[in-house]
């Protein structure tokens, strides 16, 4: 995943994962989503089913500027799973007949293209299968490379790119982020920001641990404590704190 131009097997992830979603609905949709205040599965699925559509639109009118409208409205409940699976089979057909580097508008001020939103929905369905699997009680886990692909895409997207401007505290220090698989990406906390850097030279402080353990560190859904921390731990909790100031994956 790491061009953003995800092939055929990433697009059955995001079928796999939404009927895993529609699984987890049946058992349990009262469970509520722990990193989601006031929110249970069956909402977590509203949303996911609203994303999926949005982004459909966006792919299929090739939309160069956001779209003016809301997010589509979810039905009622009773009717979410069946809604939830034809639109992620609807917005894996506009992927099919998408070319990757057709150009429309993101959220990314870096990438511009339908490969970008390839991507971001194979991220952001497995994230939310987690939410649900998780809310269940159910082991839930995903795949490396695609944890790999979202500490990447939150430490760009949603802590380098909105933070910038926002009072993070930080006097310059280095906060490594290290996979077990991968490679490593450093913040440097400024007051005003985060900078973004490839590698781990000079950091004050090294995060250790799995993909998934770091992304789901960074989107707010586990404490630093348990992780290896080598160094600076102030520091690494002062970068831990930034990823809470920045909306991210939703």
């Amino acid at each position: 995943m790491g061009d953003g131009a995800a092939g055929p097997d990433d697009l059955a992830r995001v079928r796999a994962d939404t009927r895993a979603i529609v699984d987890v609905l049946a058992a349990a949709p009262g469970a509520p989503i722990g990193c989601y205040e006031g929110w249970t599965v069956v909402e977590l699925a509203s949303h996911v089913g609203q994303i999926h559509r949005w982004v459909t639109g966006i792919v299929e009118t090739r939309a160069t500027s956001r779209p003016t409208s809301g997010y589509p409205t979810a039905p009622d409940p009773a009717e979410v799973p069946a809604w939830l699976v034809a639109g992620a089979d609807a917005l894996v057909a506009a992927f099919t007949a998408a070319g990757p580097g057709e150009q429309v508008w993101t959220i990314s001020r870096h990438q511009r293209d339908v490969a970008f939103w390839r991507r971001r929905m194979v991220l952001e369905t497995a994230l939310h299968r987690w939410d649900a699997e998780v809310a269940a009680g159910r082991d839930a886990t995903v795949d490396d490379t695609v944890a790999q692909a979202g500490v990447a895409e939150t430490l760009d997207v949603y802590l380098a790119q909105r933070l910038d401007g926002t009072d993070v505290g930080g006097d310059g220090e280095r906060v490594a982020f290290v996979p077990t698989h991968g490679a490593p990406a450093t913040l440097v906390l400024r007051a005003d920001g985060v900078d973004l850097v490839d590698g781990d030279e000079g950091a004050d402080a090294r995060v250790h641990g799995s993909a998934l353990d770091l992304w789901l560190l960074l989107t707010c859904r586990r404490p630093l404590a348990g992780l290896d921390v080598v160094g600076d731990a102030t520091a690494a909790a002062l970068a831990v704190r930034a990823a809470t100031l920045s909306p991210g994956p939703a």
